[in-house]
């Protein structure tokens, strides 16, 4: 099962990373008569540095905390189902391959995929039809709304929010892809921890 996961994370990143890039190339060509000036960009910046590296690390960390302390008053009111991902690393008999190819799927493929499609095309071209705050809320609920759990969707909307403010405020998506991925390395630490 972790091998499925795994395959279809890869698949899943190349579908959104493909239609990011497609959908980029049409908006373009559908505004190439139309003057928006600096605003026709429709792909995002990704600058990968150092600089890029410290604004993701903390947003991470900030979303880490808020999503845990949330995350934990909901559980006390309501107890959470098992997420999907903690019933595969939990599964008697998974080997060290198969919880690599899960952290490589989760902590790697998952975050670079839907950063590029939500915060590096979906959010700026969301942002130039009405503005950075309402293509900041669209984007987050269409991210919440993707992982398909209605449970969870409230922290996701959370997390969306301030992954694309940090898009938004950065001008630049990598922190975005950064601070999830760090999100999702912490939660899987938890997980593998087993507590």
């Amino acid at each position: 099962m972790p091998e499925t996961v795994f395959i279809r994370s890869i698949m899943t990143g190349a579908f959104f990373t493909g239609f990011a890039w497609a959908g980029s190339l049409v908006c373009r060509r559908k505004v190439a008569s139309q003057e928006l000036g600096p605003t026709s960009r429709f792909l995002m910046p990704g600058v990968w540095n150092l600089t890029s590296l410290g604004q993701g690390l903390i947003v991470g960390g900030q979303i880490f905390l808020l999503l845990t302390g949330l995350g934990l008053l909901a559980t006390w009111l309501m107890p959470a189902p098992e997420h999907p991902v903690q019933q595969i690393l939990r599964q008697p008999g998974i080997t060290p391959g198969q919880v690599g190819l899960v952290v490589l799927a989760v902590g790697v493929i998952a975050p670079l995929a839907e950063e590029v499609f939500f915060r590096g095309f979906l959010l700026p071209a969301l942002a130039i039809r009405w503005g950075a705050n309402p293509a900041n809320h669209l984007s987050a609920i269409l991210f919440g709304a993707l992982h398909g759990s209605l449970y969870e969707f409230f922290l996701l909307y959370l997390a969306g929010l301030l992954l694309g403010r940090a898009a938004l405020v950065w001008g630049n998506f990598v922190p975005a892809v950064i601070g999830h991925a760090v999100w999702n390395f912490w939660g899987l630490a938890v997980v593998l921890s087993g507590w």
